[in-house]
């Protein structure tokens, strides 16, 4: 038996196979992860810090949750049909900021967490409007307040985007133009504590 045939009856692949199968279906993820509308997008802050343009956040950015609102809404019939919908710019601000607004009761805080996050605490005089609520509940919220109404809403901290989540909710769903995002959120309120 010569080395031609062991290598033919050796069982396995070559490394150099695997490595390209490797290669190529990583470079495929990339495409579609780029591709798709829901794909992830690395976001970060490039402008200063300034009352009116505070920072944006650092992390991941997906809108599959506010294309599930907005399809629950009606706003897109068939998806391939409607327009994409407009994004929305909300103010950022710091619990600086908030705190005199919410002592002076000019503010409805909005804690965008988990129910079971607010239950456990959360910012004193926040309300619970959770980034998961359906358009029905988004509506409910609605109801109680006058389209006037100046809104912040916050999460668990700069990393999360629940807040963002709700004040889309806030604006698209509960026809809300006064509505303000609190980056630093729940994190912040603790740091800021004595």
């Amino acid at each position: 038996m010569n080395s031609n045939e062991r290598e033919s009856t050796t069982p396995g692949v070559p490394w150099c196979q695997v490595l390209g199968i490797l290669a190529t279906a990583m470079l495929l993820g990339l495409i579609y992860n780029n591709s798709s509308p829901l794909g992830v997008r690395a976001t970060r802050a490039t402008a200063p810090e300034t009352a009116e343009n505070a920072p944006k956040r650092m992390g991941f950015v997906n809108e599959s949750i506010s294309l599930t609102l907005e399809e629950a809404r009606g706003t897109i019939a068939p998806a391939l049909a409607a327009p994409p919908a407009k994004v929305l710019d909300f103010p950022h601000l710091t619990w600086v900021q908030v705190k005199p607004l919410v002592a002076a009761g000019k503010v409805v805080l909005v804690d965008a967490r988990a129910k079971t996050n607010y239950d456990l605490d959360h910012i004193p005089g926040a309300v619970s409007l959770p980034a998961t609520s359906s358009a029905a509940e988004v509506l409910t919220f609605a109801k109680a307040y006058p389209k006037s109404t100046a809104f912040v809403s916050y999460c668990g901290s700069e990393s999360c985007n629940a807040s963002r989540q709700t004040s889309e909710a806030l604006a698209r769903i509960g026809g809300f133009v006064n509505v303000s995002d609190m980056p630093g959120g729940y994190a912040e309120f603790l740091a800021a504590k004595p």
